[in-house]
């Protein structure tokens, strides 16, 4: 007997309770997209960053942040998603386009021109040629023009690629921006850039870190599964033990510490049961290692 969608209460919400009633393709289909899953540390990030803008009253000494996280831990995707709720506006009082979060990957070949260009770039704006040697005040008054409120600049650990010198002037720029505009800069990026805000201290107490750790076996992990599992649409719940503390370290162990490898097995078992007419997900398919 199919279930009605008001009764899938183990479905995060009326959206994915709909899709479970959807045909396999489409539930199939809908799983091989980008999704938004409210994990714990997503949401931290998120209200930090909030926080950040709010508290913004164009101060003479800003606050600024570095989150740091190991690769794969969806870092960049959470943070585009915040840069999509703050999306460009037209200003039509003023005839501009207005930029709440300007956010870009810094460039592989990391230095201050570079890095002005990228956000030029970004921003829609040419780059100037007969002002090259004042870049940096040229990119300044552009995003003053914009009211920009706050600047992401993630991949930061590309300035590991850099020389010392050319990696501390990029951080430098990072600092000088915050200080000219009076606004937010958030560096994002791995370890490796660590060791050029360590050691500088005005760059170490202006940049404060927020750290996303891998995962561990404990309580938050298991409950980070289970939230995942809340936004697949399989239309019985996941089998209880998955959910006990004896199936912790070996779920950890299929899945790896990261939180880009945990969605992709997940959602491939559960694109496996959907093509085998399965609409439950168990732990012996887990930890089988069977999957589409």
């Amino acid at each position: 007997m199919v279930k009605d969608a008001e009764n899938l209460l183990h479905l995060i919400d009326d959206k994915v309770r709909k899709l479970s009633m959807c045909s396999m393709d489409e539930r199939i289909d809908s799983l091989r997209q980008d999704q938004w899953y409210n994990l714990d540390f997503a949401a931290k990030l998120v209200a930090m960053l909030q926080e950040l803008m709010a508290n913004n009253r164009r101060n003479i000494r800003t606050a600024c942040r570095r989150v740091i996280a190991p690769s794969g831990m969806a870092k960049s995707f959470i943070l585009r998603q915040f840069e999509k709720q703050h999306p460009p506006q037209s200003s039509k009082l003023q005839n501009r386009i207005v930029y709440p979060v300007v956010m870009l990957e810094i460039p592989s070949d990391p230095n201050v021109k570079s890095l002005m260009e990228r956000i030029l770039t970004v921003t829609n704006l040419p780059v100037p040629r007969e002002s090259r040697s004042h870049l940096f005040d040229h990119v300044i008054k552009m995003l003053k023009h914009m009211q920009v409120e706050l600047i992401i600049l993630d991949e930061f650990q590309r300035i590991h690629w850099a020389s010392d010198k050319v990696g501390h002037l990029v951080c430098e720029a990072a600092r000088a921006i915050a200080g000219e505009l009076h606004i937010p800069v958030v560096v994002a990026g791995t370890n490796q850039m660590t060791r050029f805000f360590l050691s500088d201290e005005q760059l170490s107490s202006r940049f404060h870190p927020f750290e996303i750790a891998p995962w561990t076996a404990d309580q938050a992990f298991l409950k980070a599964v289970s939230t995942i599992l809340s936004y697949m649409p399989l239309r019985d719940p996941p089998a209880d033990d998955i959910f006990t503390a004896e199936a912790v370290p070996k779920l950890l162990t299929s899945f790896g510490d990261r939180t880009d490898d945990i969605i992709s097995v997940l959602k491939a078992h559960v694109i496996a049961c959907l093509e085998e007419g399965e609409e439950r997900l168990t732990l012996d398919r887990i930890l089988s290692g069977h999957r589409a």
